[in-house]
């Protein structure tokens, strides 16, 4: 969990729930294949209201770990062995490259442009 410079809380970890509470402009909208999918979640200042919920992950995502900038940028990493990994447009990689693939989603203070790109075996272990 971390804090942004206007308060807002983000949480990142794994679900494998098809009944999370995605919001409509989310990255990913739908739990992966094999029903284990990271998650972001970006919490008002206040509080009161889920300001964006989204799956992170395709299949499998796990291991992830989270960081915001001065400026309130997002950075999620992690890891995946999804073959449907969710990217932006020209990523690093698009494809998933057999066992677990290092991905990085940022989220700028714009809200929700986001960069998705797999790295293959890049942090095989642990992304933190």
């Amino acid at each position: 969990m971390v804090v942004d410079p206007d308060g807002q809380v983000y949480v990142v970890g794994h679900t494998s729930s098809s009944d999370f509470p995605i919001t409509g402009d989310a990255f990913d909208t739908a739990l992966g294949q094999a029903d284990v999918d990271a998650y972001g979640v970006k919490v008002s200042a206040d509080g009161r209201t889920l300001a964006y919920v989204t799956y992170l992950g395709g299949d499998n995502g796990a291991e992830i770990a989270l960081a915001v900038d001065a400026g309130g940028n997002v950075y999620v990493t992690g890891e995946t062995e999804a073959d449907d990994f969710p990217t932006s447009v020209n990523p690093f990689d698009t494809s998933h490259n057999g066992g677990k693939d290092a991905f990085f989603v940022w989220l700028p203070t714009d809200k929700f442009h986001i960069y998705g790109s797999l790295e293959p075996h890049l942090l095989a272990a642990h992304p933190a």
